[in-house]
């Protein structure tokens, strides 16, 4: 699946395998999404995501990494809307 099909304000065509948002459990040609916590923060992982296999990034704050990084404004709500179009809309299946 391309990057634009999941997030519609992206002109990217990266190709993608899926969607991440816990370093440890990234595996090759995920997006990782930066996701600030209560007692962490994603950005500190997005390092750790790339090495094991993110080709993207999506975050909030300035990152400098050797895959192509996407900026929002709030990455939370970009993760949900992610998923969604990942996922195919699975709410609108208990209509």
């Amino acid at each position: 699946m391309k990057l634009n099909e999941i997030l519609k304000d992206i002109s990217s065509d990266i190709e993608i395998s899926g969607i991440s948002y816990d370093s440890r459990s990234t595996k090759t040609g995920d997006v990782f999404v930066c996701i600030k916590g209560y007692q962490t923060d994603g950005h500190k992982y997005a390092a750790k995501a790339v090495e094991n296999g993110a080709v993207a990034v999506v975050a909030e704050d300035e990152l400098s990494l050797d895959v192509p990084v996407f900026y929002v404004p709030d990455s939370r709500k970009t993760l949900a809307e992610m998923s969604k179009n990942y996922y195919k809309d699975p709410e609108s299946s208990f209509d």
